[in-house]
């Protein structure tokens, strides 16, 4: 009897909750909840550091709750007192569920560990960017590097203290794109099981899944544009609920948390509009010019809040210092960042033959766990490639990078594409699927528009197409070419998944390394206050982890030319393991005399 009201129970929970996310204002509105969950506390912030306000971190925290908790009531303010409970409940346990996962992984990444730090150590500290310089070891990129996510981050890590929890909007951001891309599919007739495969393979993209557990950017830009790409065509054809918003929100977003966001926007707009012109025989004069105007100025918006507000630095700042725009990317003494990253088999090659190179490579990042200097290859290209859906065991090491640089998409992306092209074509998805046509066309189009969208990371968007393409098979009136996608879609999944299972067992490696690093130290020479002394090479900062078993970190320091004293403990929480760090007891009201 127990039992079966207890399985009566759990149905009727389970019936509740598909009622309340079938619920026409339900998914779109938790999609702009949690963007805005990213979105408000850093545009509040930056406005703040824009007005020179002091103290700024109560009135940030304040005006940031209490704009969401206005939001969420406005979004829900049609469900009943049960369904707002539930729904409550839900979003409760999923941020907190990605809160207790920000905490427990430690970002064991370069960038993350370095520029980013330096950007949210610096506003900790009281630094306001816009009208101060970030001291560092390489002063160019904190300075002048968009920094969106670091806004969001410092006043995170401000209120909890817990300085990992800033990587979460990594998980905000994706369950914003998942939301969204259930309207998104759902409006295209895909429902049940296959629905929920298109969301987790459009959430979890590749560079998503790399680098959930980091404070590197690209993971957020891929749910952002993922987003954008989706509302642009929700407003071609179907004009549903929040879609203008949400592409705000999330295109002034991107143009501030990396450089190649403008470039992807302004990309999106020109094809939105360009469409609006070829299709200009649906609608009236009148339509037409009003539907023009309300692009232009979504486009006009987003382009303020992104780069006079949330990217006033180093957008804004670059031109009053005489840079440009996109300093240090572009303009008088510009730094190529591509000349240490691109793999030596590429340089002969042009860009679109080095993005053909890629794709239908071994997976392969040129950064080998245990490699103090990693290797950079010479051999020919025909050792790089392989035939697609074969696996390689050096692909498999590969898997624990943040930026794969050749296949960035996985293992198995190369297959998948190409055979999410054939059930397309085979579907003839072209026909009566003008929807499915743009939305291709939007993230070829934004993806080619970067010269440099061989690597992964820096074209995210590039793993939504082959998503796109299965719609067509998934909606095929052949059992057969429906049967082909939906493999097709679950080896997305699958590879998507290996790279997450890749990216986070060599995190948890690190964490628990770390760990028993700072637990060393504790017991050999006790819990208190230690002075960190860098690798002169290594811009690393390691306050992040100051607490860990006791040890409070006091700063960091170049290391004297003098003989450092004898008993030192030497830290690392690289791939490399390589020494980072050497730490000294000391204390931190007072400078070290050695």
């Amino acid at each position: 009897m127990l039992v079966e009201k207890a399985a009566n129970q759990s149905v009727g929970n389970q019936t509740a909750l598909f009622r309340l996310f079938t619920r026409e204002e339900v998914l779109p509105g938790l999609s702009v909840l949690f963007l805005c969950a990213v979105w408000v506390p850093a545009t509040v912030l930056a406005l703040l550091l824009l007005m020179r306000i002091n103290s700024l971190w109560v009135p940030a925290s304040i005006l940031s709750l209490l704009i969401l908790g206005l939001l969420t009531r406005f979004l829900f303010r049609n469900l009943s007192r049960a369904e707002s409970l539930l729904l409550t409940a839900v979003v409760l346990t999923v941020t907190l569920t990605a809160a207790c996962i920000s905490i427990f992984f430690y970002d064991i990444t370069l960038d993350g560990r370095w520029y980013h730090t330096d950007i949210i150590l610096a506003l900790l500290q009281g630094i306001n960017p816009i009208y101060q310089n970030i001291p560092g070891v390489a002063p160019v990129w904190p300075n002048h590097y968009p920094k969106a996510m670091e806004y969001f981050s410092a006043l995170v890590i401000h209120n909890f203290h817990y300085f990992q929890l800033g990587k979460i909007y990594n998980f905000l951001l994706m369950f914003a794109s998942a939301s969204y891309a259930g309207v998104f599919f759902r409006r295209l007739g895909i429902k049940g099981r296959r629905l929920l495969l298109l969301v987790a393979v459009t959430a979890i993209s590749p560079v998503v899944a790399s680098q959930m557990v980091s404070y590197f950017v690209d993971g957020a830009m891929a749910s952002l544009l993922s987003l954008m790409l989706m509302t642009i065509v929700s407003t071609v054809f179907f004009q549903g609920r929040f879609d203008r918003a949400l592409f705000v929100f999330a295109a002034s977003l991107a143009m501030a948390v990396k450089f190649t966001g403008v470039v992807y926007v302004a990309a999106t707009v020109f094809l939105l509009l360009l469409t609006r012109l070829l299709l200009r025989r649906r609608y009236s004069v009148a339509e037409l010019r009003s539907r023009l105007t309300i692009d232009i100025t979504s486009a006009v918006l987003a382009g303020c809040l992104g780069l006079l507000v949330l990217g006033f630095n180093p957008y804004v700042t670059n031109i009053i210092q005489g840079k440009n725009l996109f300093y240090p990317i572009l303009g008088l003494n510009k730094i190529d960042v591509m000349v240490g990253n691109t793999p030596l088999v590429l340089l002969p090659y042009n860009k679109p033959e080095r993005f053909l190179i890629s794709f239908f490579a071994k997976s392969n990042d040129y950064i080998r766990p245990g490699d103090a200097n990693p290797p950079r290859t010479s051999e020919s290209v025909v050792g790089h490639l392989k035939i697609p859906f074969t696996v390689h065991k050096e692909e498999l090491v590969c898997l624990a990078a943040v930026d794969i640089r050749l296949a960035g998409g996985g293992i198995f992306f190369s297959g998948i594409m190409l055979g999410s092209m054939a059930v397309f074509l085979l579907a003839r998805g072209w026909r009566r699927n003008a929807s499915l046509v743009l939305a291709m066309v939007l993230i070829v189009g934004t993806t080619f528009v970067n010269p440099e969208c061989w690597w992964a990371r820096y074209a995210p968007q590039l793993a939504l197409l082959p998503v796109i393409l299965l719609v067509a098979g998934l909606r095929a009136d052949s059992k057969g070419l429906r049967a082909v996608a939906l493999g097709l879609g679950v080896l997305l999944i699958l590879n998507n998944l290996l790279l997450l299972g890749g990216a986070v067992g060599a995190t948890l490696i690190k964490t628990i390394k770390l760990n028993s690093s700072f637990a060393r130290i504790a017991q050999v020479d006790g819990p208190g206050e230690y002075w960190a002394y860098r690798d002169p090479q290594g811009p690393i900062h390691y306050e992040q982890f100051s607490g860990l078993k006791g040890i409070v970190i006091c700063g960091e320091l170049d290391p004297h030319i003098a003989q450092l004293p004898s008993g030192g403990f030497p830290v690392n929480a690289n791939m490399q393991n390589r020494t980072e760090v050497t730490l000294y007891k000391g204390r931190c009201s007072t400078t070290p005399q050695f």
